[in-house]
């Protein structure tokens, strides 16, 4: 199986799509942090 990468442009579009899903969503997500969101990911790129 080929695992694709993510461009720079792809992943900052990406992750400022779902902080600003994230965001409109506080209520599902309550004592959540984007920023700890964020650096999950950014830690598993694969999971982008």
């Amino acid at each position: 199986m080929v695992k694709k990468e993510l461009s720079a442009d792809q992943k900052e579009g990406l992750l400022a799509t779902l902080k600003a899903r994230f965001e409109k969503n506080r209520n599902r997500h309550e004592g959540i942090e984007w920023r700890k969101v964020q650096e999950k990911l950014e830690a598993k790129p694969e999971k982008l």
